[in-house]
C-alpha cells in the first residue's frame, strides 16, 4: 500500500474504488462496481452496485440468513468470500462475510457488508523484495518506555538545527530486531532480520508479548508481511475502545529504574513464546488475556480469574516439577484392607474409591509447597493464593474479606502469578512487587 493510503487507514478515512467486485459462497454470487471504505469509527465496509437481475438472489439471501431463527448458527457455506482487483492491479480478498441488500426507488441493487479483515496482495519487483520485514500497527494511547534515541536535523534559512529524541524501543529476539515507535496514538512495530526468515505467526507472538508487558488488550489493525514474491497487507476493522483494565503490568510502564528492565523482560517473553508454532496465543498468554478482561469488570471477577489462572499455570507449565509422594501405594493398600473389613456401607465404599484417587494425585498446592520448600517462592504468596482462590471459586460465604484485605490478596496473588511466569520463561531481573507496601521494585533471581 502507498504511504498516503496507510495514513488514511490509520486516520479511519480510507477508501478505494473497484471496477468489479465479486461476492460468492459457491451457491450465490453478486458482482459489479464497488468500493471499500471505513466508517468514522474505523469499521471496514464494502459496497457493491449489483445489477437488477441479482435482486431476486438478494431477497433469497435476506430471507435465508437474516430471518433465520434467533440463536441459530449460520452454516459455514452460507458465508461469502470477496475478491476484487483495483486500478493498480492489486488483488483484494476477504472471508466469512454476511452481506445485506438494499434497493433504490429505481430498482437498483446495492450489496453492503462489514468486514473484519481484508487482505491486499501486491507483486513485488525482485530488487525491492524483502521477506525479512514485517510491520504491525496497534491503536495505543498509553505510555511506552523507549530505550533508543533518534537523530533529526532541520534547516531553517541558513541555520541547521539538530536534536536527539528518546522515542524508539529496540528489542532483539532469536536473530531478528523489533523496533517500536509511537506515532500519535499508534504503536508502529517493525520486525526485520538480515540472516533468516521471520518465524511464523510473528504478529501473534508480538501481540501476546505486548499484552503481557502492558497488561492491556492489544488489537492490531495493520499487518504487512511478505509471502514468496508478494507483499501482503492485512487490514482489520478498528475495535471499540477497550475498557481500561485494573490489571497491573509486571513492571509498570513509566516508574521504574531503567528501561533496560523493560527490554530484558520483553525479550525474555518474546524469546519464549516465539518457540510456540501454532496460530494462537500460548497458554500463558491466554491466562494474561483472561486477567485483562476480568480486570475490566469487578474486583471479584479479577480475584476469581487470578486464583484460577495460578492453578492453570501450575497445571499446564509445571508438569515436570518433581514432587515427593504424599502417601505410597503400599500405605493406600493397607488402609484399604483395614477400612474394608465391614466398617463402611456400600455407598461409603464408593466414596472411598474416589478418596483413594485424590490421595495419590499431585495437587496444585503440593507443587506450590514444593516451590516454597525449594526457596523459589515465598510462603505468604502461597497462603494469599489459597485465601483468594478457595472463597472465590466456591459458593461458601463463611469466609468473607473486607475490600482492603481482598485487594491485598489480589496484589499478592498477582505477584505470585508473575513470579511463576518468570520461572517458566527464564527471566531474572526487576519486577514490581505488588505484595509489598508501596509496590516497590524488587529483584527476581530464582531458577527452577
Amino acid at each position: 500500500m502507498r504511504a498516503e493510503e496507510t495514513e488514511a487507514f490509520i486516520n479511519k478515512s480510507f477508501s478505494i474504488d473497484f471496477a468489479r467486485v465479486r461476492l460468492t459462497n459457491g451457491k450465490q454470487s453478486f458482482s459489479g462496481k464497488g468500493s471499500l471504505f471505513q466508517d468514522k469509527s474505523g469499521i471496514i465496509k464494502i459496497k457493491i452496485f449489483a445489477n437488477k437481475k441479482q435482486k431476486s438472489m438478494g431477497l433469497v439471501l435476506k430471507e435465508k440468513i437474516y430471518k433465520s431463527e434467533v440463536g441459530s448458527l449460520i452454516k459455514g457455506d452460507e458465508y461469502f468470500r470477496l475478491t476484487a482487483i483495483d486500478l493498480s492491479n492489486r488483488k483484494w480478498t476477504s472471508e466469512r462475510i454476511l452481506p445485506d441488500m438494499k434497493t433504490g426507488v429505481d430498482g437498483s441493487v446495492v450489496i453492503t457488508a462489514e468486514l473484519f479483515e481484508v487482505l491486499c496482495y501486491t507483486s513485488m519487483p525482485t530488487k525491492s523484495f524483502s521477506k525479512f520485514l514485517a510491520i504491525i500497527k496497534y491503536p495505543y494511547s498509553g505510555k511506552f518506555p523507549f530505550n533508543t534515541s533518534t537523530y533529526t536535523e532541520e534547516k531553517i534559512g541558513n541555520e541547521k538545527y539538530s536534536s536527539f529524541d528518546l522515542n524508539v524501543a529496540n528489542f532483539s529476539c532469536n536473530g531478528f530486531n523489533v523496533l517500536i515507535k509511537k506515532i500519535n496514538s499508534v504503536l508502529d512495530v517493525k520486525i526485520k532480520s538480515t540472516e533468516k526468515s521471520l518465524p511464523p505467526f510473528i504478529e501473534t507472538r508480538v501481540t501476546e508479548t505486548l499484552q503481557f508487558m502492558l497488561a492491556q488488550k492489544m488489537n492490531w489493525v495493520y499487518f504487512q508481511e511478505y509471502q514468496k514474491e508478494l507483499e501482503v497487507i492485512h487490514l482489520r476493522s478498528f475495535n471499540e475502545k477497550e475498557i481500561e483494565s485494573n490489571l497491573y503490568a509486571p513492571l509498570g510502564v513509566t516508574d521504574f529504574d531503567s528501561n533496560k528492565d523493560f527490554q530484558k523482560l520483553f525479550e525474555s517473553y518474546l524469546n519464549f513464546v516465539i518457540m510456540f508454532k501454532r496460530n494462537k496465543f500460548h497458554v500463558i498468554s491466554s491466562f494474561i488475556v483472561s486477567l485483562i478482561q476480568a480486570g475490566q469488570g469487578s474486583v471479584e471477577a479479577l480475584g476469581l480469574t487470578l486464583g484460577v489462572s495460578v492453578e492453570g499455570l501450575i497445571i499446564s507449565e509445571f508438569k515436570k516439577l518433581k514432587i515427593p509422594k504424599r502417601i505410597s501405594k503400599k500405605e493406600i493398600k493397607a488402609f484399604e484392607e483395614w477400612i474394608c473389613q465391614g466398617y463402611l456401607t456400600e455407598n461409603n465404599l464408593q466414596r472411598f474409591q474416589s478418596l483413594k484417587g485424590s490421595l495419590l494425585e499431585i495437587r496444585v498446592i503440593d507443587k506450590l509447597h514444593e516451590l516454597k520448600n525449594l526457596g523459589i517462592i515465598d510462603k505468604y504468596l502461597v497462603d494469599s493464593w489459597k485465601d483468594l482462590r478457595n472463597p472465590s471459586a466456591h459458593p461458601d460465604r463463611s469466609k468473607e474479606f473486607e475490600l482492603k484485605e481482598y485487594l491485598k490478596l489480589i496484589d499478592s496473588t498477582l505477584t505470585l502469578f508473575y513470579q511463576l511466569v518468570f520461572l517458566k520463561i527464564g527471566y531474572t531481573g526487576a519486577f514490581r512487587d505488588y505484595s509489598s507496601t508501596g509496590w516497590k521494585l524488587a529483584k527476581f533471581e530464582k531458577h527452577l
